[in-house]
């Protein structure tokens, strides 16, 4: 029996802290699940990121695979759409590196020797929708691994975030898919510079 209460209490613990830290990651901005993280950090004001493009593969757009939705669409809708998803990955590294105060990043492969990549993917993406009655917000999941010099993971976090099309004094803003993803990239970059300041100990 006591070693019951010990598991649960043990369990406990361990899911909080997890809590914990996704919350003091994300901030005002989405909270991320930790998949793995190395302890301690081994991070701090001296180190240098260098922010990769976001990667797609496997990418699901709401519910159907990436070339099933595009074999949908016609060629200037093929194109607006890379050009969307352009503007999604723009919109994370520029937010990212503004918002990262105190720390060394910069946007684009690690000069040599360079100690960390920052390598986002994105494996879901609700594109959303806004015709006046419906509103369906724009939904982007991302995964966030920072790698050594040598390519092995020291954090994995995952994360996700909603934006829908809102309006000011009954004028809608934001009603295009571009500008619904590229505010999605907005929040992510600013998240994800959040969270290496938490764990970089930098304020």
């Amino acid at each position: 029996m006591k070693s019951n209460v010990k598991s649960f209490f043990r369990a406990a613990s361990i899911s909080a802290a997890l809590l914990f830290g996704a919350m003091t990651a994300g901030g005002c901005g989405p909270a991320w699940t930790i998949v793995r993280q190395a302890a301690p950090s081994p991070f701090n004001a001296q180190s240098a990121f260098a922010v990769e493009p976001i990667a797609y593969e496997g990418l699901k757009v709401g519910g159907k695979a990436e070339a099933d939705y595009l074999a949908e669409k016609k060629p200037e809708q093929v194109e607006a759409w890379r050009a969307d998803l352009g503007k999604l990955n723009q919109q994370f590294a520029e937010n990212l590196a503004k918002e990262a105060t105190g720390l060394r990043v910069s946007v684009g492969p690690a000069a040599a020797p360079g100690p960390y990549s920052v390598k986002p993917m994105v494996s879901y993406i609700e594109p959303g929708v806004w015709a006046g009655i419906v509103n369906i917000p724009a939904e982007v999941r991302m995964t966030l691994r920072i790698v050594d010099a040598q390519g092995a993971v020291v954090d994995e976090v995952a994360t996700s975030v909603k934006y829908a099309t809102s309006s000011i004094m009954g004028v809608p803003v934001n009603v295009s898919v571009t500008e619904r993803l590229g505010e999605c990239g907005k929040i992510l970059g600013e998240s994800a510079a959040k969270y290496l300041k938490v764990r970089a100990n930098v304020k």
